[in-house]
């Protein structure tokens, strides 16, 4: 599996760096994705080893487009249903809030339609 340090290790580059969703498919099938995109391949690739460890499952590192010159190359990876959904739940103990939040729906699979106009909250 792994050790308590790279379980940290992977739950704080998810929490900063992943994206976490999922949607209903028609004939009520959930798809669940968590997506890491950044220029630090050495950091994508040990992410990706860590995540094949747990799943079982071989994933795969692309690059993706430039938006233009001044851009750095940034590398992606995706991981897809019971994949997803077992690296969330390895984590899910240690995300914050928001992300806790919107991890438990992926795992419930209930995601609540988006406001067309968000209400503002206040932070206090």
């Amino acid at each position: 599996m792994m050790t308590d340090i790279e379980l940290g290790w992977l739950a704080g580059l998810l929490e900063g760096e992943g994206s976490f969703s999922c949607e209903r498919r028609p004939f009520d099938n959930m798809r669940r994705l968590i997506w890491l995109s950044m220029t630090d391949l050495d950091v994508v690739m040990r992410y990706k080893e860590l995540v094949e460890r747990v799943t079982g499952h071989t994933h795969t590192v692309t690059p993706r487009k430039l938006a233009s010159e001044k851009h750095r190359q940034q590398y992606k990876i995706v991981l897809r249903n019971e994949h997803a959904l077992k690296i969330m739940k390895l984590i899910l103990p240690h995300m914050g809030e928001r992300r806790k939040e919107r991890i438990e729906r992926c795992i419930v699979g209930y995601m609540p339609p988006k406001p067309k106009y968000p209400e503002l909250k206040p932070l206090l």
